[in-house]
């Protein structure tokens, strides 16, 4: 990495402004604790998010169900599970975590259902 990059942490209230001088050397500056640096070094090694989005349900009252990843998954991964998922219909009743969609791309990320229900 040849250019500094300034990355706000979200690992704790604080919100710490680290920048990152040198990931292979693990060199950077602002962080107030090991969270920090950790955060920084990840975001500019691989970035990842835990995904949040709705899927269909087989049922015409309740036809959405809240769903997410449950480990952050790879940015670049994002846009081809969101598109996977707009397309699935998830059959009723289903409960809180349960899993909808494993191991996407061998990642070892799965999709859980963020709030239960049953058919009404």
């Amino acid at each position: 990495m040849s250019d500094a990059r300034t990355i706000t942490c979200i690992r704790c209230p604080r919100g710490c402004r680290v920048t990152v001088l040198s990931v292979d050397d693990r060199k950077a500056s602002g962080q107030t604790c090991k969270l920090g640096l950790e955060y920084a070094l990840e975001e500019c090694r691989c970035p990842r998010r835990t995904v949040t989005a709705v899927v269909r349900t087989d049922n015409e009252k309740i036809r959405y169900l809240p769903v997410k990843t449950d480990k952050p998954l790879k940015k670049s991964l994002i846009v081809p599970l969101l598109r996977q998922l707009y397309t699935m219909k998830v059959c009723l009743p289903v409960e809180s975590g349960g899993v909808i969609m494993t191991d996407f791309r061998q990642t070892g990320v799965n999709v859980v259902v963020s709030v239960g229900a049953e058919p009404i």
